[in-house]
């Protein structure tokens, strides 16, 4: 009987969280129990964060103290703050705070491998140090074109807002880098005059524009001297040239294809912003996010441009007066070149 009760005596004991703690002093080393723990609380005692912290106050007190005989409180709590902010860098989309959240995991890497040590690992701690630079400078230089996109011009601004940029896939960082005037896409504002040429049919283009003020006016040229006919009008706040920027930007594409149409400035003149296409492919090769803002941009304005088409084209058909087709000819082969009302370069 006495043999049973020493036994499951024996049980309760081992079953109980008893850790075994040394503190490093500069004089001496001493071992002592941690008589109380959550599960010493009498029953009448719930656990709170009172009692918690309460039982972390002697490690909180002694930051030499050691676990399981190597790791220190404080190297516990960088170890584990240092993968959570990795895990939160993992899951970010935005890539200023992912640096910020790589730079505290790099930061508190480097106290988990160097506090409560007598002599830091070497390797380690270079590796650490590193990793958080390269971090460091990356967060500098994204946090550096976002101040800068912030801090935009009131004449860039005002272009952002009124021509839905950002709705049509543009931020203000990725706008900036492309409209900001001789910077790395070297860009250039230009005041045209009426009947200027923007492209020319059966010509290679090799300009992007895109108008800010004013409008330009898409024809064909008629063979002989037949003139040329009116096709769409293309107002502000449009691309102009975006298909030969299309064509460039294809790494698989030979070459840039010839202007099938032209477009010339209409009344009163325009104030434009033109890019190289050489220089622009450039750029947008070593920004993949300003090339896919610009990509999304181009294809709503492109739709922008067919329903506008498309809807002239049915008040032109509307207007035209009403005839009977002689026998023999088809209704619908009408080569009499269309006529733009506000064009007066005819």
């Amino acid at each position: 009987m006495a043999t049973m009760m020493s036994l499951s005596a024996a049980r309760r004991l081992s079953s109980r969280s008893i850790f075994r703690c040394t503190v490093a002093t500069p004089t001496k080393r001493k071992g002592y129990l941690l008589n109380r723990t959550l599960h010493d609380q009498p029953k009448s005692n719930p656990w709170t964060l009172k009692t918690f912290l309460n039982e972390l106050k002697p490690f909180l007190n002694e930051p030499r103290m050691i676990f399981n005989g190597n790791l220190s409180f404080a190297q516990v709590l960088c170890g584990r703050l240092s993968f959570i902010l990795s895990l939160a860098a993992f899951a970010e989309t935005d890539m200023l705070h992912l640096r910020t959240f790589a730079m505290g995991s790099s930061f508190l890497s480097l106290g988990f491998q160097n506090i409560a040590r007598p002599s830091p690992q070497k390797y380690p701690l270079y590796w650490g140090i590193a990793l958080l630079a390269v971090n460091s400078y990356m967060f500098v230089e994204l946090w550096h074109e976002r101040n800068q996109a912030s801090n935009m011009g009131d004449e860039l601004r005002k272009v952002f807002e009124n021509y839905d940029f950002d709705r049509r896939g543009f931020g203000h960082v990725e706008f900036y880098k492309l409209f900001k005037l001789g910077g790395e896409c070297n860009a250039r504002k230009r005041c045209l005059e009426e009947g200027e040429t923007l492209i020319m049919q059966n010509k290679t283009n090799m300009r992007l524009y895109f108008i800010l003020e004013g409008a330009a006016i898409v024809r064909l040229q008629l063979s002989g001297d037949n003139g040329h006919k009116y096709l769409v009008t293309i107002k502000d706040g449009a691309f102009v040239g975006e298909l030969s920027m299309l064509d460039a930007l294809d790494k698989h594409s030979l070459s840039i294809e010839p202007a099938a149409t032209e477009v010339v400035i209409g009344k009163g003149g325009a104030t434009v912003v033109e890019w190289d296409v050489i220089d622009l492919r450039k750029f947008m090769w070593e920004n993949r996010d300003v090339s896919n803002a610009l990509q999304t941009f181009v294809c709503h304005d492109l739709r922008d441009k067919l329903k506008t088409s498309n809807s002239e084209m049915i008040l032109r058909t509307r207007s035209t007066k009403q005839y009977i087709a002689k026998p023999g000819t088809d209704p619908r082969d009408n080569t009499k070149p269309a006529t733009d009302p506000s064009d007066n370069t005819q």
